[in-house]
């Protein structure tokens, strides 16, 4: 098999002075031109490049999207995580098999960061979304249109509900691929307003925000941009966290394609408060509609003037962004991994410390952050910190709370599964009250939503004086937690709720008046994570969501550590058995185990809280997998 390696040349002769930086996007490349890495190509890379021919074969066989054998230049994948699978996955997936083309192939993987959307499934670069068996032809034709006498299935687009929204005030309200329509919408108001303050103010004022990291890990914003500006290198680095993989998460990929120039500005902010000159944003590979909107708002704001050299007119103040698609690999998403990753190696995680704001990207001062968590900032820079703080909790207390707003992804048995922004404080039964309740199927959830407005209804005004205004006045169709499904005779409870993703807990009824803050939760015992509020109802077996959990962190585990290594792959084969009724006696106390190993010896924290779900189950519900007489 002969390959014309004169277009791949041409583009690694425009970044070869770039060097091992460059070999995630030369490998995109190379699947764009060929749809697989053939060996002619890697070694074309090789010697542009200067990397060794081992070392990008092993990045090839890291990333599940990049191949090392002939694939066809287009992949449908479906989406098999635990809310596209309770809305009719498998029967989708059935019907693609039966319509796909010659030259296409499909592929079962984890979650696509749809799951407002499930059932979900990207083709190609393409998103689809509420995918059924009838509506595959349609999808299909997006790249088979000579198949079938079919007008393409039209793009999917966020559900935002809430109020106040300021984190979300633009999305679904501008056309992300205008900057003139951002600037209409108040679009770089907020950066003017941090140039007026010296950088020491600045970060003094995302202290005083109680802005913390909302990605999980809950880091303090203010604290780590005053870290990394004291660091005594003075070459710096802004870096965004977009490699949003966690199952039940999708609130940054609503934020990136939706109001694409909102992150560009808030990084710029960010980085004049650190002293950085260089900004990158590492967007996961299932992701492709968020990263072209991003390449195209980064191109616009460069030329306006909004990046580069004495941004705005504030001299000495340079700054730019680079861009990088990651290829599907869920530990990419810990920091250390994302940095291997940018620099042209395998994403595996670093032993810390040192810590990032001292020796992170290039082993430089690098302030990396979640997608939400600089938007935060920039909202907070909006409003004014005295209207910030007067929402959520622990406003003129020692302990900072939880102030201002936050984003919840709800998915599963809502009646309105989407995109949540609220002031913190609210319980989680409002929450799911707010997205319409618990229902009896997806498919309900998904009737419900094509009938009603796109908004939702709101908690009281008395309890919460800032509502918008714009919610329906019709509550007909809210289903109370725990309650009867409005459109059927059976009752439908709720079973449990999978706070935080898959690194979370279960919880079950009668934590639903948890409020929702930091300080609760974790009195509690329940991370709030990257905000995911998953609902199941009483018909779900959860052994069967147990075991898709469990197959994911297998799938995911990079094996840099063996007690993630094995513990994933160990507690995957349990949970499939028992799934499949091969309980055996041991099987509840092995489980236990392997997660107490993997939860106190694992490297990172895929590894770490890889077992999180399935042991809080396990203690919730002892049935799930009882003890079995011998």
């Amino acid at each position: 098999m002969s390959f014309d390696l004169a277009p791949l040349q041409v583009y690694l002769d425009s970044v070869a002075a770039r060097g091992r930086t460059m070999l995630l996007p030369a490998l995109h490349k190379t699947h764009e031109l060929y749809g697989w890495a053939p060996r002619e190509a890697q070694i074309a890379i090789s010697n542009t490049l200067r990397v060794p021919l081992a070392d990008i074969h092993g990045v090839i066989e890291f990333y599940s999207m990049f191949y090392n054998e002939p694939m066809p230049k287009r992949v449908v994948r479906l989406c098999e995580d635990s809310a596209c699978h309770l809305a009719g996955a498998e029967k989708v997936g059935e019907t693609i098999k039966e319509h796909l083309g010659p030259d296409t192939a499909f592929e079962h993987v984890p979650c696509l960061g749809m799951c407002d959307l499930a059932p979900a499934a990207l083709n190609g670069t393409t998103p689809a979304g509420h995918l059924t068996p009838d509506s595959v032809p349609a999808f299909l034709a997006t790249s088979q249109p000579s198949t079938f006498n079919l007008q393409p299935s039209p793009a999917p687009h966020a559900h935002v509900f809430g109020s106040p929204r300021w984190i979300t005030a633009r999305v679904g309200l501008v056309d992300p691929s205008s900057l003139p329509d951002y600037e209409n919408h108040g679009g770089y108001q907020a950066l003017r307003k941090a140039l007026a303050m010296p950088p020491d103010d600045l970060i003094t004022f995302a202290e005083q925000t109680g802005i913390v990291g909302r990605g999980g890990a809950m880091f303090p914003l203010g604290r780590k941009q005053r870290f990394t500006r004291g660091a005594s290198d003075p070459i710096k680095h802004i870096v965004i966290n977009a490699d949003e993989s966690e199952p039940g998460t999708f609130k940054d990929r609503v934020l990136m394609e939706e109001d694409p120039f909102s992150l560009v500005e808030a990084m710029t902010i960010s980085a004049y408060a650190v002293g950085a000159e260089n900004g990158w944003i590492f967007v996961r590979g299932e992701y492709p509609r968020a990263f072209s909107r991003l390449e195209e708002a980064v191109r616009q704001a460069r030329e306006a003037g909004y990046l580069g050299k004495n941004i705005l007119g504030k001299k000495g103040f340079n700054f730019d962004i680079e861009l990088r698609l990651g290829a599907g690999a869920y530990i990419c998403g810990e920091e250390t991994a994302l940095f291997e990753a940018i620099e042209g190696k395998r994403g595996f995680p670093r032993i810390k410390p040192p810590f990032p704001v001292t020796n992170g990207l290039f082993n430089q001062p690098t302030a990396i952050n979640n997608v939400e968590t600089l938007l935060a900032l920039l909202a907070a820079l909006k409003v004014g910190l005295e209207t910030w703080t007067a929402q959520g909790t622990g406003v003129g207390k020692t302990n900072p709370g939880s102030p201002g707003t936050k984003l919840f992804c709800l998915s599963g048995h809502v009646a309105r599964p989407g995109l949540y922004e609220v002031p913190f404080g609210l319980t989680i039964r409002e929450l799911i009250e707010m997205a319409g309740g618990v229902v009896a199927d997806v498919d309900r959830s998904l009737r419900l939503r094509k009938a009603s407005a796109q908004t939702a209804p709101s908690y009281t005004e008395s309890q919460h004086p800032e509502r918008s205004g714009n919610e329906p006045d019709s509550q007909s169709d809210s289903v109370p937690a725990q309650s009867k499904d409005a459109g059927s005779a059976t009752p439908h409870p709720l079973q449990a709720v999978l706070m935080g993703g898959a690194a979370g807990v279960f919880i079950g009824p009668d934590k639903l008046d948890t409020r929702l803050t930091y300080e609760d939760c974790r009195a509690a015992g329940i991370p709030m994570g990257s905000g995911v509020v998953m609902v199941f109802n009483q018909s779900v077996d959860l052994r069967e969501i147990l075991y898709q959990l469990a197959r994911f962190f297998a799938h995911e585990s990079c094996g840099k550590c063996f007690p993630c290594q094995l513990g994933t792959q160990r507690q995957k084969e349990i949970l499939e058995r028992v799934k499949d009724g091969g309980l055996e006696a041991e099987d509840r106390q092995t489980l236990l185990d392997v997660g107490f190993t993997m939860t106190e010896t694992s490297l990172c924290g895929l590894g770490q809280t890889a077992a999180s779900a399935v042991v809080s189950a396990l203690h919730r519900w002892p049935q799930l997998v009882a003890e079995k007489s011998q």
